[in-house]
């Protein structure tokens, strides 16, 4: 994940089942429009493809793959000069922040758990209410803060919105899990659209070159943050690990502004 320009986690909903014929599918595309990684290992990396003189064809046919078998598209982004700023502006008296630990991934992880989930009684037509979602990720050394924190952060969750929470998110080897190949089609895609100032192709789903075939209906989930709701949410995370009367300040405001 960049730390400039947009930021952003992305993948793909779809169903166990689904995931599986999707997987047969794709991995009969890898020898035809793959490419191969630099342990020489057929897959599909959007940054290798994208360096392709027939790029468009081979984006194409995997999208088309994606097209056929998922339910949905989800992203979270927010700009990484605006994580910056936020991080300046919040202040604890006596204290130093360890902003380590709030570095993109983690800030866009935490966001998409969170608004994924409270959202989830208006994802009825295509998640019934009654089904938890299982999220797997990249493999990355996140992942054991990641687990040692879930119980933690599940037992912090509303009663209302633990219920829709499924298993401990799992972290695989995208050349095993292909389904995560997949995230990283879409992840590319919405990084380019952004940076490349036309968000509104992320809707449509228009690659340029090809756009999205018929009238089939996607669940489309857009978690979109700024400087404010960042700093608001790191202050609320501060005053929960605080004693009451520690002031904590957003010095945009005013260096007297102390929210408590």
């Amino acid at each position: 994940m960049h730390e400039e320009g947009a930021c952003v986690i992305a993948g793909c909903i779809a169903t166990a089942e689904q995931w599986s014929e999707f997987s047969k599918e794709w991995e009969s595309l890898l020898p035809v429009y793959g490419c191969k990684d630099k342990n020489g290992v057929l897959c599909f990396k959007t940054k290798l493809i994208d360096r392709m003189p027939d790029a468009d064809v081979r984006m194409e046919a995997f999208y088309r793959c994606i097209e056929r078998h998922v339910q949905g598209f989800i992203h979270c982004k927010f700009d990484g000069a605006e994580l910056k700023r936020a991080k300046a502006r919040v202040q604890i008296e006596g204290a130093e922040i360890e902003w380590h630990k709030f570095h993109t991934y983690m800030v866009c992880y935490r966001y998409l758990m969170d608004k994924f989930h409270i959202e989830r009684p208006k994802m009825v037509e295509v998640i019934p209410i009654t089904e938890k979602v299982d999220f797997y990720f990249d493999n990355r050394i996140d992942k054991k803060t990641i687990h040692g924190a879930w119980d933690e952060y599940i037992a912090g969750r509303p009663e209302d919105i633990r219920q829709f929470y499924g298993a401990t998110p799992r972290f695989e080897d995208d050349n095993e899990f292909l389904p995560l190949q997949a995230a990283d089609f879409w992840a590319g895609w919405v990084r380019k659209f952004y940076n490349g100032g036309n968000p509104q192709n992320i809707r449509l789903r228009d690659f340029g070159s090809f756009q999205k075939n018929g009238l089939k209906k996607f669940l489309n989930i857009e978690i979109l943050i700024n400087e404010d709701d960042m700093v608001e949410n790191f202050i609320r995370i501060a005053r929960n690990q605080l004693e009451e009367e520690r002031p904590i300040n957003d010095i945009t405001f005013s260096q007297m502004n102390k929210i408590t």
